[in-house]
């Protein structure tokens, strides 16, 4: 019934039934299997707390494979589509950009996707003293930061060894858990 669930909740049903094959909408149900929930994409009682954009993005980690690129990336454009920065929290965002992050960087043998993913990192560390400022109420310890981390591994890999030190220190002095003296040490190798 294409007037309950995830869907129907967040007023996603044209987009959702024009935009899907049935195959495609057939595969989705059966992959998506939120823990505690009775209901699915499309059947069931669905509430949530998290804004439309950051749903979106959360499928794109149930559905993604190499043979679903091209289902994920309209998700993935939708969400975009629908992104606003009304209402949400920094934690909110980071976890948003961090889905996103994840999802480009896994296609960027293709330039655009690359991009894609550099832009994330970038907006993701530009929230970061924000959102570490918010999680230090909920967490012991800060976790990983993803667009520290990635936009770094870019880095190295292009040789900007320069480049690598200045996220790392900056991740370090904000306290992301991570690896960031040991990648720091290494960068400084290479300068020398």
């Amino acid at each position: 019934m294409k007037n309950q669930g995830y869907i129907a909740f967040y007023k996603l049903n044209d987009w959702f039934y024009s935009e899907f094959s049935d195959e495609e909408i057939q595969f989705m149900e059966q992959k998506y299997d939120p823990f505690g929930s009775s209901a699915s994409l499309t059947t069931g009682a669905a509430t949530s707390g998290m804004s439309v954009s950051f749903f979106l993005t959360s499928l794109l980690g149930w559905f993604y494979s190499k043979e679903r690129t091209e289902l994920c990336l309209k998700i993935a454009t939708k969400a975009e589509e629908l992104f606003s920065t009304d209402n949400q929290s920094y934690t909110d965002l980071h976890f948003y950009y961090q889905q996103l992050i994840q999802f480009y960087y896994k296609l960027r043998s293709n330039e655009k996707y690359l991009e894609k993913a550099i832009l994330y990192c970038n907006k993701q560390i530009s929230i970061s003293s924000f959102v570490s400022t918010e999680m230090k109420d909920d967490f012991p310890k800060l976790p990983r930061h993803i667009g520290y981390e990635q936009l770094a591994i870019i880095e190295k890999k292009n040789k900007n060894w320069q480049r690598v030190i200045e996220i790392c220190k900056q991740a370090q002095k904000e306290k992301w858990n991570g690896t960031w003296k040991e990648r720091i040490e290494e960068a400084k190798k290479h300068l020398n």
